[in-house]
């Protein structure tokens, strides 16, 4: 989870706020699969809703073996 509140440097009166929760699994060692939900208010009165989605792995030789 992070929550985020931040002024404007050109204008303090306008203020960002959000949020955003992350969830992540680990089907083995050499990957991941992460998503994240992220809701941002701004300060002019927009709103936005986000989802991003992450795939990572790795393939190849590693120090563990010796191939």
């Amino acid at each position: 989870m992070r929550l985020d509140h931040s002024e404007r440097a050109d204008d303090p009166s306008l203020v960002d706020k959000g949020g955003s929760a992350v969830l992540t699994y680990w089907p083995s060692e050499f990957s991941q699969i992460r998503g994240q939900y992220r809701h941002t208010s701004y300060g002019e009165g927009i709103k936005a809703n986000e989802f991003l989605f992450q795939l990572q792995f790795s393939i190849g030789a590693h120090g563990a073996h010796t191939f």
